[in-house]
């Protein structure tokens, strides 16, 4: 049952990444909620080989380390809650803008044509690695290619668009 006074409704998509450096594959889930103060401590961790993804609401102490850059990893809290201890976060470490080719084009034809910059993860497998999205879907999608999407209390899944 949904305690709806402290329940947060996330949205996002899911996001099969590769390192470039080692080739280990994992999944993160990008997330969206109503505002801004409602996800900026939600955490996501991914599963060696991209079949398991877990989001999650940091603690205090835990979003403090995310702040200061350190690096995070996935809490024993949440381990024991999903029974397994091969859940991993990653961090966007650069982007690369897609768009060089559309200057010069009218807004409305620039809109028409632009891409989003494509994002580039630290890899939690290697040290100098990047990984890279393979495939971006709705979690009913990751869901359905048999992947295991848990979102832990107070969380909860919106509807996707």
């Amino acid at each position: 049952m949904v305690d709806y006074e402290e329940a947060i409704f996330i949205q996002g998509r899911v996001y099969k990444l590769r390192c470039e450096h080692c080739s280990e594959m994992f999944s993160l889930m990008g997330v969206s909620a109503e505002n801004d103060t409602q996800h900026m401590d939600v955490m996501t961790a991914g599963q060696r080989g991209g079949q398991g993804v877990v989001v999650y609401k940091t603690t205090g102490p835990e979003f403090g380390s995310i702040v200061r850059g350190r690096p995070v990893e996935v809490p024993q809290r949440i381990l024991d809650i999903v029974e397994c201890d091969d859940y991993h976060t990653s961090r966007i470490v650069r982007t690369e803008d897609q768009n060089d080719d559309l200057r010069g084009l009218s807004r409305s034809e620039y809109l028409k044509k632009a891409r989003p910059p494509k994002l580039f993860w630290k890899c939690p497998f290697c040290e100098t690695g990047e990984a890279v999205s393979i495939a971006e879907m709705k979690p009913g999608e990751f869901k359905k290619q048999g992947g295991k999407l848990t979102v832990i209390h107070p969380l909860y899944l919106g509807m996707e668009w």
